[in-house]
Parts: C-alpha cells; sequence; structure tokens
C-alpha cells in the first residue's frame, strides 16, 4: 500500500473515533462496564440462561417459573436508561461505519 493512502485511512481511523458518535459509544460502555448493578444484571440474565437450557433437557416443570425470572430480568436490563442509550449509540457507530464501508467498496 502506499504511503498516501495509508495516511488517509490513519486519518480516516482518527476522525473516526475522534467522532462525536464513537466518543458518546465508548463513554456509555465504559458506564456499563463499571455499573455493579448492570454487571449484575447480565451475569444473572446468563445464568438464568443456562438454567433454562438444563431445565428443558430434563423437561422440567421449573421452565416456566425460571423463564418467567429470566424475561423479567432480561426486561429489567433491556429498559435500564444507560443500556437503552448504549444500544442506539451502538447502531449509530455501526451505521456509521457500514456507511464508510459502502463508500469505500464504490
Amino acid at each position: 500500500m502506499n504511503n498516501l493512502l495509508e495516511d488517509k485511512l490513519l486519518d480516516l481511523k482518527d476522525e473516526l473515533y475522534n467522532s462525536d458518535e464513537v466518543q458518546n459509544f465508548l463513554k456509555l460502555k465504559h458506564q456499563i462496564e463499571n455499573d455493579k448493578y448492570i454487571n449484575k444484571l447480565k451475569s444473572d440474565i446468563k445464568d438464568y440462561q443456562m438454567e433454562l437450557v438444563r431445565l428443558n433437557k430434563e423437561n422440567s416443570t421449573l421452565v416456566n417459573k425460571t423463564k418467567e425470572e429470566y424475561l423479567k430480568l432480561l426486561n429489567e436490563y433491556r429498559s435500564n436508561p444507560i443500556v437503552v442509550m448504549y444500544e442506539t449509540s451502538f447502531e449509530e457507530v455501526s451505521s456509521l461505519i457500514f456507511n464508510i464501508k459502502d463508500i469505500i467498496e464504490f
């Protein structure tokens, strides 16, 4: 690759990283990673997912109760304002990246 192209790609990378969308996304990601409550919810959701898989294999009658609790936790996680903003920000950054990809491939 020639130096001019490499320089332009590095500039693009820097601009993308410094964009408001990416900075907002990174800030929200950091908030989620450091939020004990949200991390506990995520952990509990994973535990319930594994329990549902186990119970389904055993055809246990506990499946419905476990599924109810799992869905309750999942809804609580998905409705958390930080998570909602993070998901929205993730979509914005993804869209931005796909637009750049489309331009480059054109």
